[in-house]
């Protein structure tokens, strides 16, 4: 899904898939492309990608901005604070043998009639008959 959200060119679809993936490079990348450098930057310096940091703190430096202070509230909490740099990883999927339950399929009904109609026009003969004058 990451795939074609990428060919369609939609950012949202390549993040949430990027999230749901746990690939932190994709959500660099999309930050990035969407012009969110600043998340961009955090997101790169949390999760250790120093080279993805390192080009978007250029790109944000050439625009104008700068990077000072962005990553001091979340890397390094003040004493008493609740915020904390974490990295998001989406949780481990249970996962299971080949041995799903299943179910038995019937026929559905259209197969029903279409098998009653094959029958009927095989049994019946059909005879010409003559016009009817009134």
């Amino acid at each position: 899904m990451l795939k074609i959200a990428h060919m369609r060119g939609d950012i949202m679809g390549r993040y949430h898939n990027a999230l749901l993936l746990g690939d932190a490079q994709e959500r660099v990348a999309v930050l990035e492309e969407s012009g969110n450098l600043n998340l961009a930057y955090m997101s790169a310096k949390i999760h250790g990608l120093e080279e993805a940091a390192e080009r978007v703190k250029v790109a944000i430096e050439t625009t104008g901005g700068s990077v000072d202070g962005l990553t001091d509230k979340v890397l390094s909490p003040e004493k008493g604070s609740r915020a904390s740099g974490k990295l998001l990883q989406p949780p481990t999927p249970i996962m299971r043998g080949a041995n799903w339950a299943t179910l038995d399929v019937q026929k559905t009904t259209l197969e029903d009639l279409e098998a009653a109609e094959g029958t009927r026009h095989e049994d019946t003969v059909f005879e010409p008959s003559a016009p009817s004058t009134k």
